[in-house]
């Protein structure tokens, strides 16, 4: 009984030999793995059948199995070969049982010891026979050691331990082997494995390996198993003799290998009555088809498993066909067939609406797809397609007999009610819920409900259940069940607007279309569009009562896609295909939709009273719209202010033709101002100025005042554009143009510089109005060719190439000035000059020096004194710096130095230190 390995590597120490030895018992065209059935190895009219073949036969089997027997390869006395064919022994007395006959002492052959145990013990001979070459090879062995003999059948030779003496030798592994398996048949439910029922089966002794569950079919193939506890798994099927892997035991399969290729099929059961007449009656081999089992008799009836199914005869005599591959029939037999709690079949399956039915006596199976459920107490048969829409864990099995009601039904179930109308609307209505108890309370189907005709289906905020003659809604624990049924999405929608205490309870059926549903209730209609929100307007509005004269949805106007709200004066309701206002008691509409953003622009610009309804669809551009009312644009921009052009203006027509929005202007940023003389638009790139019947773009907007003195001074092809925006400084506004930088004053004072003279460059050097020179005094003007320009903290003199100024900075500005500036010392012809102790600077016609802390001295080019000043070193010379202005005194005009006085005579001088 222990697991044996294949039959080519039977034992280790001669793995080699009987490698060779055997490889050749296989017969050609050896019968292979394919046909093996694990829940039926071998009929149990084969396997009992004790008259299967004589003594004489069997001897006759053996003598062919070994032609030749080799007893030239015994390796001494104490290793004598006798092949089975040849061997003999005395046997030992047995007393009778309920099992065996019981047994003579008395000397016999193999062939003769197999023969009496099998009629002994009512076990085939030819099981026998395989059972000793599945444990032993002994039939096919031509050169067997005696410890063969010791173990022929396994019979006490566990897995995992050595074998018990006690059942040593032939006679005695024959006889205990052939008397366990009639135990078995007769105990057949005190040991591990049992015909009729699921069996989970190793593949191997080692767990790891797994298994499978295979479905015993009769006890022959059981006693198999509880003999040889091992399944072959697929790699040992597929070696055929051979050897399959690790995992793979051989027992059971070389048992139907060797029974198939010796004797033929291993199942070839019997037809006996009262079997016969309802297999013949179902079309015998050609119906149920060739028996695979023997009948199995029980209590009530009897049963026999043929090749495409069970044929089940009770013992009233009613037959049942179970075909082999249906799920009831498997189920069933999961369950433990006959000897399990569903009985006996009472009569055929029979299909409604695709699900079969069987009525068993114990209960009644169901099948749709696949999917088997059972009930003890029937299901009504038009209430089985409900049963089957819900989970069997959520509805139960049926708990009282259907009532029935002018062909509708309902029946009671462990969890709640089944529902079908004569028209074939099911439902199911859950015992707990509160709908179903109201429902209950006020009468179920013979009440002012009706029948349900659906099941329960869940809103956001209610479960509602539609019945002939209301829908009942359940929510925050309470049950309604309004006038009129709430349409498509309603009821939501008006759960969350405050449902009954704010828009009341429904006052028509709802207007279901294509595209939504909408509703009339007490205060106002709810409208719900398949796509979009809802919306809710109010009964008493003029515009409410426009939009359903014309259709509602189903109108020209579409579905409202905003509630109605105010903007100023105005009352807007806006809808997919229209907007509609309301302005002093008159309801207007435009079909022309609004841009985006355009609506809420034209609302605040007065609506229809303002700029009139749409006259052309909007553009949408740019990240924003612009739209056509009447003689007007509006400009939404998607980040700025709305703006309004006229459509006729100048600069309007300029502005489209450049690409509008999207072009090189960009879009408007402020409405239309008229400035100067002009009309001027500020847009997101360019400004734009309407005059004289012209338009002039410029990148830079013109400074406040700047465009009159720009137009004055001779405008663009004077001056060109302005190059840069304008700016403010302490005194005024400046801004350049292409040509020209203008200046005007607080004053009003205006002043051009040209901003190709060195003088203009060298002022915003200076730092321009705000740098030390301030804002020009006046235009440029000459002193023979040095161009002069005044400021208010300098003169610049321009000549030479060069810039040379006299700056308020050094002290000097203003004694030059009140020397006559330019017609009294002239223009400077060098720069200012830091000397220790004071600042000097040289003009046309002479210095000026000014010592720190004293004031300003002209020193003239022609006088004597001036050429001697120079001579002496000049400001840090021996004289010093000049602290006054000349003077006459007498007859000598008088010159004071820090360190001299100087008296000069005409040419002559006179110096006096101090």
């Amino acid at each position: 009984m222990r697991l044996r390995a294949p039959l080519l590597g039977a034992l280790a120490v001669l793995a080699g030999a009987l490698a060779l030895g055997l490889s050749g018992t296989a017969p050609a065209g050896a019968a292979s793995g394919s046909g093996f059935r694990a829940g039926l190895i071998i009929s149990d009219g084969l396997f009992y059948n004790s008259t299967a073949m004589t003594a004489a036969q069997v001897q006759k089997f053996l003598n062919g199995k070994v032609p030749q027997c080799h007893e030239e390869r015994s390796k001494g006395a104490d290793d004598p070969i006798v092949c089975l064919k040849n061997f003999s022994q005395k046997t030992t007395k047995k007393p009778a049982d309920s099992y065996c006959s019981g047994y003579s002492a008395v000397k016999q052959t193999a062939a003769q010891i197999i023969n009496g145990v099998a009629r002994s013990c009512g076990v085939s001979q030819k099981a026998l026979l395989v059972l000793v070459q599945k444990e032993s090879q002994l039939v096919t062995h031509t050169y067997p050691s005696r410890w063969r003999y010791q173990s022929a059948m396994g019979y006490g030779c566990p897995d995992t331990a050595a074998c018990d003496s006690q059942y040593k030798g032939f006679f005695n592994q024959v006889y205990n082997a052939a008397r366990q398996f009639r135990v078995y048949r007769a105990n057949p439910d005190r040991y591990g494995y049992v015909a009729g029922m699921k069996n989970y089966i190793q593949y191997n002794p080692d767990a790891s390996c797994g298994g499978r569950t295979v479905y015993i079919e009769n006890q022959a193939t059981a006693g198999l198993y509880n003999y040889t506890p091992y399944v072959p798994n697929t790699a040992a099927l597929n070696a055929g003799y051979g050897t399959g892997n690790a995992c793979s035991a051989y027992g059971n399969r070389n048992f139907y290998l060797f029974y198939t290729d010796w004797f033929g099929s291993t199942t070839g059961a019997r037809v006996l009555e009262p079997i016969r007449t309802a297999w013949q009656r179902l079309g015998g081999a050609n119906g149920p088809g060739s028996p695979l089992a023997d009948a199995i008799e029980l209590d009530g009836g009897v049963y026999q498993r043929f090749t495409n199914g069970y044929v089940v005869v009770t013992d009233n005599g009613k037959a049942t066909y179970l075909p082999a591959g249906g799920a009831i029939t498997k189920a069933y037999f999961a369950k433990g067939g006959p000897r399990g709690t569903w009985g006996w079949p009472k009569g055929s399956a029979v299909e409604r609406e695709g699900i079969w039915r069987l009525h068993f006596t114990g209960l009644t199976a169901y099948n749709r797809d696949g999917a088997v459920r059972t009930s003890a107490i029937a299901l009504q048969g038009r209430l089985v397609k409900v049963w089957y829409a819900h989970t069997l864990a959520e509805v139960g099995r049926a708990t009282s007999a259907p009532s029935a009601e002018s062909g509708s039904v309902w029946q009671e179930l462990d969890n709640g009610y089944l529902y079908r109308t004569e028209a074939g609307a099911g439902a199911y209505l859950a015992s707990g819920w509160r709908i179903t108890k109201q429902y209950l309370d006020t009468g179920g189907p013979e009440g002012a409900w009706g029948w349900p005709t659906g099941n329960r289906r869940s809103l956001e905020h209610a479960n509602v259940v539609k019945f002939d003659q209301v829908s009942a809604y359940g929510f925050d624990g309470t049950v309604l069940v309004p006038p009129y049924r709430f349409g498509a999405g309603v009821f939501d929608e008006w759960y969350e607007r405050g449902g009954e205490g704010e828009l009341g309870l429904p006052r028509e059926d709802a207007v279901g279309l294509g595209s939504g549903s909408y509703q009339r209730l007490a205060r106002g209609y709810l409208f719900v569009p398949s796509r979009g929100s809802a919306t809710y307007l109010a009964a008493s509005s003029p515009i409410t009562d426009a939009y359903l004269a014309d259709g509602g949805p189903d109108g020209s106007w579409g579905w409202p896609t905003t509630p109605q709200y105010s903007s100023g004066s105005v009352r807007v309701l806006e809808l997919t295909d229209a907007t509609a206002f309301l302005e002093d008691g008159t309801v207007s509409v435009s079909t022309v939709p609004f841009g985006t953003g355009v609506l809420e622009a034209w609302l605040a610009r007065g609506g229809p009273d303002g700029l009139g309804l749409p006259s052309a669809e909007a553009v949408e551009v740019g990240g924003g719209a612009y739209q056509l009312f009447g003689d007007t644009y509006l400009f939404v921009p998607g980040d700025g202010p709305a703006v309004t052009l006229g459509a006729g203006w100048r600069i309007t027509g300029r502005y489209l033709d450049s690409g509008g929005p999207t072009g090189s202007w960009g879009w408007p940023t402020a409405d239309p101002v008229t400035r100067e003389g002009a009309n001027v638009v500020t847009f997101a790139k360019v400004t734009a100025y309407g005059y004289d019947g012209r338009v002039l773009v410029t990148d830079d907007p013109f400074g406040e005042g700047m465009f009159t003195l720009w137009r004055e001074r001779g405008g663009q092809g004077a001056l060109g554009l302005p190059d840069g925006p304008a700016r403010t400084a302490s005194g005024g506004r400046y801004q350049h143009f292409t040509t020209t930088d203008l200046f005007l004053a607080t004053d009003g004072s205006d002043v051009a510089l040209g901003r190709g003279w060195r003088i203009t460059q060298r002022y915003w050097d200076e730092g321009g109005p705000s740098g030390a020179w301030g804002w020009p005094r006046g235009g440029r003007s000459s002193s023979g060719e040095t161009a002069v320009v005044e400021f208010e903290g300098a003169v610049a003199f321009g000549a030479d190439h060069r810039v040379l100024a006299v700056e308020d900075s050094t002290g000097l500005l203003d004694p030059w000035r009140a020397r006559g500036g330019v017609s009294g010392l002239g223009v400077a012809v060098a720069p200012s000059a830091v000397r220790s102790g004071g600042t000097f600077q040289r003009f046309t016609k002479g210095w000026l020096l000014a010592a720190r802390g004293g004031s300003a001295v002209e020193l003239r080019t022609s006088w004597y004194v001036t050429d001697r000043f120079w001579a002496a070193g000049g400001p840090p010379g021996s004289w010093g710096w000049p602290v006054a202005d000349r003077h006459r005194s007498g007859d000598a005009m008088v010159y004071e130095f820090q360190h001299v006085t100087v008296y000069g005579y005409g040419s002559r001088l006179e110096v006096v230190k101090k």
